[in-house]
């Protein structure tokens, strides 16, 4: 008899609104057997929720969907647009694109019950409430000593989005440390950033902008994208760099970078959405840019 090499398929059928979650938008995070993830809309109050899938006991049965968090709450935020990163015991992190103090969006945990079968604790840990700050947050990235690091699509000094970190508190239950690492100037440094940063080697930060950059053969008012690298200070305190590491050009490089970068022996790659004739916004390329490649502004390291 032959073996059965067929894949089954797990799944769970999320609802069309309260009280269950819908318009799941981001990947889904694994911890152990359990996958997390998020929907943007959904819930108590229909602005999204945090849920877990867990698989069943036996091959072939129906996974189990428990709504963790639901989002809409007074002071809590909405619409979470991102994958779960996890942290240091098992905590989760994500952001919501709108809700908190001023509706900017917002930053937040989930910690898991002390024992099985408990309830997930949501915090807000950072509230954005200040455009020259940045607002809707679109990813995040957790890096050494617990540091996060994220993007916002739109605010900071220019108005077309920043780079920024949180620092945990010394005790549990202190106020985490907001810091804007850098706030994209005039398109030309890249513009809006709609997915988080890439942790490479010695701390620097990888991401890429769907506008702005250099070249605007493809799109001469918002510009084709940009890949970009943000370089920690040598000394505390002082401002990080940012490098443009590539410009999107023309029609056989692809243009408006939208899903962020990988890195993988030094190498990023990403996928751009579209190429072929400008205006045409079909196709898109898969690319990798390495350090001894020249972009149009210098070497990749």
């Amino acid at each position: 008899m032959k073996a059965d090499n067929r894949r089954r398929l797990a799944r769970a059928v999320l609802g069309c609104g309260p009280p269950d979650a819908a318009n799941p938008v981001a990947p889904v995070v694994i911890g152990g057997r359990v996958l997390g993830g998020t929907t943007y809309n959904g819930g108590a109050n229909n602005a999204g929720t945090v849920f877990s899938l867990t698989p069943p006991a036996s091959p072939g049965d129906a996974w189990s969907e428990s709504v963790l968090h639901s989002f809409g709450g007074p002071g809590d935020g909405a619409n979470p647009n991102s994958a779960l990163v996890r942290g240091l015991g098992g905590v989760l992190y994500g952001v919501t694109f709108a809700g908190g103090a001023s509706n900017y969006g917002t930053v937040f945990s989930m910690t898991p019950p002390s024992s099985p079968g408990g309830l997930w604790t949501e915090t807000v840990i950072h509230s954005f409430d200040d455009a020259g700050a940045g607002y809707n947050p679109e990813g995040l990235a957790i890096g050494s000593g617990g540091v996060i690091f994220g993007t916002t699509l739109n605010g900071g000094s220019a108005g077309i989005g920043t780079v920024f970190a949180l620092t945990p508190p010394a005790s549990a239950g202190g106020v985490w440390q907001f810091h804007t690492l850098h706030s994209f100037q005039n398109g030309n440094d890249g513009a809006n950033p709609n997915t988080g940063v890439t942790i490479g080697a010695h701390g620097v930060l990888y991401g890429t902008t769907p506008t702005g950059g250099a070249a605007t053969t493809c799109c001469p008012v918002t510009g084709n994208g940009t890949v970009y690298s943000l370089a920690p200070p040598e000394v505390a305190g002082d401002p990080w760099t940012e490098t443009v590491l590539y410009d999107f050009s023309d029609t056989a490089d692809g243009f408006t970078p939208s899903s962020g970068v990988v890195i993988r022996d030094g190498v990023l790659y990403g996928t751009t959405e579209h190429s072929g004739a400008c205006g045409c916004y079909f196709g898109g390329t898969i690319y990798s840019l390495t350090p001894a490649t020249a972009g149009p502004r210098g070497p990749l390291a």
